[in-house]
């Protein structure tokens, strides 16, 4: 850092280390906060917000665990599933045979590449034999 940097920087810190001090959420805070000037509220204001909690809950009201709801289409699902399985095997099958076929037709066609040029290669020979 530059002593220009540290310069202009200097009046907007001040004495801190950090220009956002470390951020400290509680029951009683939502922003940020310095730690040490954080102060502690007393026990009267925590049990007014606690009193406040309980006016907002109605009489004989009941709070759960919500039950869950019974699958009745698992068998649906296993078929679902299984039909796909095999849906994706036949694609897959399929696009092997079609990369196979491909595969066999470059060897063929290479085969034949081959016997031409050893053709051509012997042709030449025997030109150059002649010419001797």
């Amino acid at each position: 850092m530059t002593e220009a940097t540290f310069n202009e920087m200097d009046p907007i810190m001040g004495s801190h280390a950090n220009v956002r001090p470390p951020l400290t959420i509680n029951a009683f805070n939502t922003g940020y906060t310095d730690i040490n000037t954080a102060s502690v509220k007393d026990d009267d204001d925590a049990d007014m917000v606690v009193q406040e909690i309980d006016e907002t809950d109605t009489e004989g009201s009941q709070r759960g665990k919500k039950k869950r709801k019974t699958r009745t289409n698992s068998n649906e699902i296993i078929d679902f599933l299984k039909q796909k399985f095999n849906d994706e095997k036949e694609a897959e099958a399929i696009i092997r045979a079609e990369n196979q076929a491909a595969r066999e037709k470059h060897l063929d066609l290479m085969e034949r590449n081959t016997e031409a040029s050893c053709s051509i290669a012997e042709s030449f020979k025997i030109m150059a034999e002649r010419m001797k």
